[in-house]
């Protein structure tokens, strides 16, 4: 597969932090300047989706959030794809990430187009223990249309319930490894004491 685009999912309302989390700061920067890297490290073109207009990164382009209400994450997958179908309409999928999540691995690109065997398919990351992580998941950008339909429903937010309504594929990623310890890889930052060990396991890291 050529190289994959990517929409990185920003748009959360950081509820539980308080504050906006892709603005917290995270090593040399802030986390969505950590989470950017780690991301165009594996894709390209990268976009950002953000519900409200805040200027994140003048240097990545942004895709807004285009149904009404508060939608969730679905409601940016649905952006994401059909910029992907205006500026790429030869590419068959779309990879997304989310921003609170800053250790997610190094080969989820990679792994994810590896396991699919159709453009219909999902490819959805999962962790060692089988545990979903639907926001980790490459998307056929043909799924648009079908998703703004299916998201008329107020009632239908979730993305899993989404994912499995369509051919999908599953593909596990095991603990990080460093320095002695075992790092989950699709550990996320909702409160601030998570933030904190987000912190110190970036520490454990350099």
């Amino acid at each position: 597969m050529s190289a994959i685009p990517a929409l990185l999912l920003a748009g959360g309302r950081s509820s539980r932090m308080g504050e906006n989390k892709a603005l917290l700061p995270f090593g040399s920067g802030r986390l969505v300047d950590h989470v950017l890297k780690r991301l165009k490290a594996q894709c390209a073109p990268v976009y950002l989706n953000a519900a409200e207009d805040i200027p994140f990164r003048s240097d990545i382009p942004s895709v807004r959030d285009d149904i009404s209400g508060y939608a969730g994450p679905l409601a940016g997958v649905a952006a994401g794809l059909r910029r992907v179908r205006t500026d790429l309409p030869d590419t068959p999928h779309m990879l997304t990430a989310a921003i609170d999540t800053p250790f997610f691995p190094e080969t989820l690109a990679e792994a994810l187009s590896a396991s699919i065997r159709s453009g219909e398919e999902i490819a959805v990351a999962t962790d060692a223990s089988g545990r979903w992580h639907p926001t980790f998941a490459l998307w056929p950008v043909s799924l648009e249309t079908d998703l703004r339909s299916w998201l008329t429903d107020p009632g239908n937010r979730k993305l899993r319930i989404f994912i499995e309504r369509h051919p999908h594929r599953t593909v596990s990623f095991p603990l990080i490894e460093r320095n002695g310890r075992s790092i989950e890889p699709f550990f996320n930052i909702n409160t601030p004491e998570d933030y904190r060990r987000a912190l110190s396991l970036l520490d454990e890291q350099a």
